[in-house]
This record gives structure tokens, sequence and C-alpha cells, in this order.
């Protein structure tokens, strides 16, 4: 695994977009992923179990994917650790680990 962590912020509840990734190998060079299929692994804040995402990719040669944010991925506020795992013909790779922080969204002032 490379050293490649990212940070990322989103809004508490939303939902419709895309967190996208880039992977890199350990000269910090775009990894070429072909063959690969790729899984998003977070866990949420005190969550002992990790939720695991199928990754759709951009461009398997660039090591570019995407992840399709759905309603309820991220309602709880806090930090989230997560992992990029890749798989080919049976090998598991962790290919990128780091941080989602998912704040809270501000509401309309009921004064």
């Amino acid at each position: 695994m490379s050293n490649d962590t990212e940070t990322i912020e989103v809004k508490k509840g939303t939902y419709g977009y895309r967190l996208s990734f880039t992977l890199y190998d350990a000269d910090g060079d775009a990894r070429g992923c072909s063959g690969y299929t790729a899984d998003l692994r977070y866990w949420a804040p005190g969550a002992a179990e990790a939720a695991s995402k199928d990754l759709e990719w951009t461009d398997e040669t660039a090591g570019t994917c995407y992840y399709s944010v759905q309603n309820g991925d991220f309602d709880i506020a806090g930090e989230y650790l997560y992992e990029i795992e890749l798989e080919k013909d049976g090998t598991k790779d962790p290919a990128k680990t780091g941080r989602i922080i998912v704040i809270d969204r501000p509401t309309a002032d009921a004064s």
C-alpha cells in the first residue's frame, strides 16, 4: 500500500453526489488498476463493523474511481475512517486510506 491518504468533508444527511478517488502507487504516480475490483470500506463514529460499498471505475488505467453516495450513508456527524481495497485473483490490497469528516448542516433559524 502507498502512503496515499486523504481527508474528505461532506454534509450530514446529503446524498446523490460522487466521492471521487485517484489511487497512487508508492512512487506517487497514478496506479494502473486494470482487472481489479474496488471497494470502499468505511467505519462510522463508534462502529465496530465497516460498511462496504462497490466503487465504479472512471478510468481503471489511471486509478480513478468513485462512489455514488446514497441516502443513509452519512447520517451521523463525526469522523469516519475509510479504506479503499482492491481485489484481483482473490488477493486483496488496501490501496488508500483516509478520513471522511461529516459535518452538521446548518438549520434554518426558528426565531
